[in-house]
């Protein structure tokens, strides 16, 4: 290729990789929003299963120190270390 095609070119991919950062910029809160939102469904509904556990499950009692603790008697233990029937919730 000759030296010019090879300066138009890189040229171009400059001027299109600054174009699409500017595009980013300029419409980031949209992308923000949009973001923020899709992941708000997914957080409300762990935090709605959370809460209602812990107040009308668990009364608002939690064993403090069990939570931190790996004993296969423990209160929170379950299969493995792993609740089978919270994550087919």
């Amino acid at each position: 290729m000759a030296p010019a095609v090879v300066e138009q070119q890189l040229c171009k991919y400059l001027l299109a990789y600054y174009l699409l950062a500017y595009s980013q910029v300029v419409h980031a809160d949209v992308l923000q929003t949009t973001y923020l939102s899709a992941y708000s469904v997914f957080l409300s509904s762990i935090a709605g299963v959370m809460i209602s556990d812990y107040y009308i499950v668990r009364k608002g009692y939690l064993q403090t120190r069990d939570l931190y603790s790996a004993r296969k008697d423990g209160p929170y233990y379950f299969t493995f270390g792993v609740h089978w029937r919270a994550y087919v919730a």
